[in-house]
């Protein structure tokens, strides 16, 4: 397998996104969707991993889990914040009301008729 290791790539994101949940991991958006810090937990505990977000949609992190397999429980932390975000947003879209312009009404109005 790739990188040495008896998985494959999905697999371990999967393990990688039970990590995160498992270890109860929060992101913290230092950069509007470009920059956040992930805390961690087991290998390091108390040290804060830089998760990248790239123009080209990659997820990185600056843990030595991430360089290993491309692939870590920090990563998939920002990863699920993201796809929460992006779910949300077309949720949004999806369900926003038409609101009358300011001064509009919605009562029928019935116009004079010039005699």
């Amino acid at each position: 397998m790739a990188n040495g290791t008896k998985y494959t790539h999905d697999e371990l994101i999967s393990r990688a996104r039970e990590r995160a949940v498992e270890e109860n991991l929060h992101s913290f958006q230092v950069e509007r969707r470009r920059l956040y810090l992930v805390k961690s937990r087991k290998v390091a505990p108390g040290t804060y991993h830089m998760v990248r977000v790239h123009r080209n949609g990659q997820v990185t992190c600056d843990c030595r889990g991430w360089e290993r397999w491309s692939v870590c429980a920090h990563q998939q932390t920002v990863v699920k914040r993201l796809e929460r975000e992006a779910a949300r947003r077309r949720w949004w879209l999806g369900h926003q009301l038409e609101l009358p312009e300011l001064g509009e009404s919605h009562e029928p109005v019935e116009h004079a008729r010039a005699a």
